[in-house]
């Protein structure tokens, strides 16, 4: 399911517009993100847990092959 088609689902299930049902979706997925960004965890049941977790720097290599 993509962006589109999760609007098109809340819309169907509730009833809203489609201007109102992107809101809905938009918001929640930036609260969400928030909320992560914060270094809390979000927990929604059925659906999975969402947090942070750390990524080790990486070393870049010049595409000429030189440093």
């Amino acid at each position: 399911m993509n962006h589109a088609e999760l609007i098109d689902k809340v819309m169907q299930e509730t009833s809203l517009s489609r201007r109102k049902s992107a809101k809905l979706v938009r918001d929640t997925i930036d609260c969400i993100k928030e909320t992560i960004k914060s270094g809390e965890t979000v927990k929604i049941a059925g659906l999975g847990t969402f947090k942070k977790l750390p990524v080790s720097e990486k070393k870049g290599v010049a595409p000429n092959g030189k440093e």
